[in-house]
């Protein structure tokens, strides 16, 4: 390996540029100890040198560029700035690593960090990084370390990107825990979208993956991509002109991008682009640490990871939208009760955070009564035909008492005087083991061909999602959730206990110890009960709302 530059030091985890000026250089500028000093802003070595010989050679000639000279006094600034992002992001961390959370667990990961802000996921990323270069200096000075050359080429110099995604989908289907194995739909969305990266690629050898290829073949082209690209039958090779079925390999993807475009098909949300970005680069990780290809390649998507700002997140919904919600006819009449998942669904979400899918796969025996204290629960459970996302969703929630006079254990005991096994009979299952698609395609809306597209009930109510506002179901869990961790802070009444409320929603606190986590029991039903009651809704007319007979 060639001998770093002197003029090129290493602090935490960044590569930046120091030199002494030349007494000679002519510039109205210089700093007050003659020194200069800027960030790299790159944490290879390779490009850091790159940059840094540019710098050595503009100030040894004199030829500075004016935008290098105006920077020349803002170093310090800048490397504090650095550091104390570092420090938070070490802080965010060391929550994460103590929740237990699997990395590879989309939605653990995303609920993790709906309550932190952009720039303390920037943090967390630089922080990340930070300490794995921490990690790989003190490895290289290991007697028995690997070569360079032995780090960067895979074990089989035969194998493609192909045969590296097939071994990973077998970890996360066979070799994994049981419980931290994939669900079918994750698998879905996961593998679909490294195919699609792999074929526009070119299905390289590992060997050959290499930045420049993921940046040049895929990453530039990301946000070009359309909508659905795996369904369209124009985007296929060999696809019949009377045919139906989505028959034949994807076409090259610089003309299935011309295809769009001229077709009028929207190219992918910047959220969609995301979930690509973040996704494939958990992906490219796994690859990495299994020697498959060299480290940090998936380094290039980091800023299509780091692009969905707070504005194009879910929002949580607000008392006026909630309002907007309920104080309707459809409500206020009763008309929902034929359809029971969509008068309850949305009500047992509102007044416990669940998941749309937790509260349309609840049975009759889910609403049950506790003997000791009376109060009935609900029983939250992976068991029979159920799905959970993680082990923390697994629980029992209190029934709230507006529920309770709204009838809900009224309506439990019609089904249950009727033999019933589901709490809503109407709701099945998809392919994907989803309960919850029925109620969410009424809720949410949804699109029916490429001209029509069916209002959802939010947007009836006038909450129009646009590229301000991202309304989904979702929003329920987000309102209660925030609540939650806004009336636990000092000086609220009364306050609120946000470990019971995190139990109550499913959710990680992220301050949990891997004791508490382990061992400890979950909170009793009257401590939950103690903690539901603080939840008045004096801002919605709860009492306009039919009552169930």
């Amino acid at each position: 390996m060639k001998k770093t530059p002197t003029y090129l030091t290493l602090r935490n985890g960044v590569y930046y540029f120091q030199l002494r000026l030349p007494a000679r250089l002519e510039t109205r500028i210089k700093p007050a100890n003659g020194i200069f000093r800027k960030s790299t802003r790159t944490r290879n070595r390779k490009e850091a040198i790159q940059t840094a010989r540019i710098w050595w050679v503009q100030i040894m000639t004199n030829e500075i560029d004016p935008k290098l000279l105006r920077e020349m006094e803002t170093w310090e600034s800048e490397l504090e700035d650095h550091k104390r992002m570092v420090d938070r992001g070490r802080e965010i961390v060391e929550q994460f690593e103590r929740s237990g959370i699997d990395e590879n667990d989309y939605y653990a990961v995303e609920d993790f960090f709906q309550h932190y802000t952009t720039t303390d996921f920037k943090c967390f990323v630089l922080a990340k990084e930070y300490l794995e270069s921490i990690k790989k200096q003190k490895e290289s000075h290991e007697p028995l370390r690997r070569t360079v050359e032995q780090e960067r080429t895979p074990e089989i110099s035969g194998t493609r990107l192909s045969d590296i995604r097939d071994n990973w989908i077998h970890f996360n289907t066979e070799v994994r825990s049981v419980e931290n194995r994939w669900k079918p739909a994750s698998k879905k969305k996961f593998v679909s979208q490294v195919d699609i990266m792999i074929h526009m690629t070119g299905n390289p050898l590992a060997h050959e993956f290499k930045k420049n290829v993921l940046r040049d073949e895929f990453a530039v082209k990301l946000p070009l991509i359309p909508k659905s690209i795996k369904q369209r039958k124009i985007f296929r090779e060999n696809q019949p002109s009377n045919s139906t079925d989505l028959e034949g390999n994807l076409k090259p993807i610089d003309e299935i991008i011309e295809l769009a475009q001229e077709q009028g098909i929207e190219p992918l949300k910047p959220r969609t682009v995301r979930d690509y970005a973040t996704n494939i680069s958990t992906f490219l990780r796994w690859a990495a640490k299994n020697d498959y290809i060299s480290p940090n390649i998936d380094s290039i998507l980091d800023v299509y990871r780091e692009m969905n700002s707070e504005d194009q997140r879910r929002k949580a919904f607000n008392e006026s939208e909630i309002k907007s919600l309920f104080e309707t006819p459809d409500y206020q009449e009763g008309r929902f009760f034929p359809y029971p998942e969509r008068h309850w669904v949305p009500l047992i979400a509102l007044y416990t955070g669940c998941r749309l899918g937790e509260a349309s796969q609840l049975d009759i025996e889910n609403i049950a009564k506790e003997k000791e204290s009376g109060i009935w629960y609900f029983d939250f459970t992976n068991e029979d035909n159920k799905t959970l996302k993680t082990k923390k969703s697994k629980r029992k929630v209190p029934v709230h008492d507006d529920l309770i006079s709204l009838g809900l254990i009224n309506y439990r005991d019609h089904l249950a005087n009727k033999h019933s096994k589901q709490l809503f009979p109407n709701l099945n299952p998809d392919s994907n083991g989803h309960w919850g698609r029925h109620v969410s395609r009424w809720f949410n809306g949804e699109t029916i061909d490429r001209d029509n597209r069916r209002l959802g009930y939010k947007e009836k109510c006038g909450l129009v999602t646009n590229e301000n506002c991202y309304f989904t179901f979702h929003s329920f869990r987000h309102f209660v959730v925030n609540l939650s961790k806004q009336n636990s802070s000092e000086g609220s009444a009364p306050k609120w206990d946000y470990l019971v409320w995190c139990e109550i929603t499913g959710h990680s606190s992220g301050g949990e110890t891997e004791r508490q986590s382990t061992y400890e029991e979950e909170f009793d039903l009257t401590t939950k009960k103690r903690e539901i009651d603080k939840l008045r809704l004096s801002f919605l007319d709860v009492q306009s709302i039919a009552k169930w007979e």
